[in-house]
């Protein structure tokens, strides 16, 4: 016999469909790979944080599986804390974020990234993100982000040097860096 547990809102005949683990299905205890397949098949929908199969019972050549899955929240409602209106707008064009799916690993970091990405492109070199979640009761399975971001100060150039330089004017390298901006010397 085959039972899941730790689910609380997928449906357990889709998760017994993906585990491909049935009743009756003959194979040998120990030594087969049949456990570490299913186990593999339920990360690749990554649907879970965590899964687990026991054997509960043996009798004669009758095994009792037990599969354990931990679902993974869906993100409902979130905001970001510390930006301006129109940087989220922004924000939100380069992250991607659409409520309902699944809140991974892989869906925190992308956020981290992209939002330093962004400011680092605006000069600003020593931002802090930091995620926070909290279970959302508008939504079934699903937590609330909140994005806060501290930018931190832009950095300026002070002063563009250029030493050992004898063949080219300094002024035509200066040229060459658009875009970068050497402070203003007030005489």
């Amino acid at each position: 016999a085959v039972s899941i547990t730790g689910i609380r809102f997928l449906d357990t005949a889709i998760v017994a469909s993906i585990a491909n683990l049935q009743s009756g299905d003959k194979f040998m205890h120990p030594g087969e790979d049949i456990f570490a397949k299913s186990i593999a098949a339920l990360w690749r929908q990554k649907l879970f944080s965590n899964i687990q199969i026991y054997v509960t019972k043996v009798d004669g050549d009758q095994v009792w599986i037990e599969v354990n899955v931990q679902e993974r929240p869906r993100l409902g409602n979130f905001r970001f804390i510390g930006i301006k209106k129109t940087e989220e707008e922004d924000l939100m064009g380069k992250i991607n974020l659409a409520k309902q799916t699944i809140i991974t690993e892989n869906t925190r970091r992308d956020i981290i990234e992209k939002v330093k990405k962004y400011y680092f492109e605006k000069a600003y070199r020593n931002v802090q993100v930091r995620i926070e979640e909290k279970p959302d009761t508008v939504f079934v399975n699903s937590n609330s982000m909140t994005i806060y971001i501290d930018k931190g100060n832009k950095v300026h150039v002070n002063e563009i040097g250029f030493y050992g330089n004898k063949k080219v004017d300094g002024l035509k390298l200066k040229k060459q860096m658009k875009g970068t901006k050497e402070m203003s010397k007030l005489t």
